[in-house]
């Protein structure tokens, strides 16, 4: 995993992908993890696979109405940036970064509980499939909410990730605006070279407004543009402003990369649905997550290990 991520994390998004959920998961996502959080005390334990920013401990403290926490261990590969109230909310929680959920280090039969949402799909499912059987106690149970390539989240999603692909192209985008600038800056407003570039570039962002203004939008190449025109006498204020959103550009296209090879389609489906059963795992449930529009929204995969 590249240091895109981490840097994703410490920047103190709840989620894996563009628009974080207000105040953490709410509406359908909530609403499958409540039933299962609420019988769950301290005599419990529980595994947060690709915690993220911790988002589903957050969700289980919050719904905790006994006061009696379980414990728990968050682990991600990424370097990771908690808030301070998750971390002093229970000595019994820990967070480890820097875990790979391929290889997990922890005893066999040690947890009750093991859940993941929009992280566990990142993984290798061969070799995380193989830890989650090791570690669930006998009559545990694991609780999975992953990417659906047909959802809501992963469509978006994948239309950003060709709009930033496509900011890149060569004489694109991003070309055309370097080259408005460096005329603006060496020959001042006005020069017919600068207005072919000025027209060169209307032209490309209106084409692709056009083509989806939401995912356009969504890169911030339109602000950039704004912020060099009002920046343009200052040379090195206008190269800062490139470098800062070619890193932030290709850090996207890594993630979103990986989100859409991450998200699970009907074969792959198939395939876990294998994985989990010669792993000696029970499927009890592998659905569709809707929205309020019933739309789909995630898959929701439930599991127990069968009692010795």
């Amino acid at each position: 995993m590249s240091n895109y991520w981490s840097q994703y994390w410490q920047q103190g998004h709840l989620t894996s992908f563009g628009e974080d959920i207000k105040g953490n998961y709410s509406g359908p996502l909530k609403q499958v993890w409540q039933a299962l959080f609420a019988p769950l005390n301290e005599s419990h334990r529980v595994l947060d696979i690709a915690t993220g920013n911790g988002a589903l401990v957050s969700l289980l403290y919050d719904d905790n109405i006994q006061n009696s926490l379980p414990a728990v261990d968050a682990i991600d590969l990424a370097k990771l940036q908690i808030e301070s109230s998750l971390l002093t909310r229970s000595e019994t929680t820990k967070f480890h970064d820097h875990v790979n959920a391929e290889e997990l280090p922890f005893t066999d039969d040690c947890f009750d509980l093991i859940v993941s949402q929009f992280g566990i799909e990142y993984a290798n499912w061969n070799k995380t499939l193989v830890h989650v059987a090791r570690c669930l106690k006998p009559g545990g149970k694991a609780q999975f909410v992953v990417h659906n390539s047909e959802s809501t989240i992963v469509k978006p999603n994948s239309a950003i990730l060709k709009m930033n692909i496509e900011l890149a192209k060569k004489g694109g985008p991003i070309d055309t605006l370097k080259s408005l600038c460096q005329t603006l800056q060496k020959q001042g407003k006005g020069a017919p070279l600068a207005e072919k570039h000025r027209n060169k570039l209307n032209k490309i962002m209106n084409k692709l407004v056009q083509q989806d203004e939401y995912a356009f939008k969504a890169t911030n190449f339109h602000l950039l543009a704004r912020s060099c025109m009002q920046s343009i006498s200052q040379i090195e204020q206008v190269s800062s402003l490139f470098s800062a959103f070619e890193s932030e550009r290709k850090g996207s296209v890594e993630r979103l990369s990986d989100l859409i090879n991450a998200a699970v389609d009907d074969k792959q489906k198939r395939k876990i649905t294998q994985l989990i059963a010669v792993n000696g795992l029970k499927l009890e449930l592998f659905d569709v997550v809707s929205n309020e529009q019933n739309l789909p929204l995630a898959w929701q995969i439930q599991l127990v290990k069968p009692l010795k």
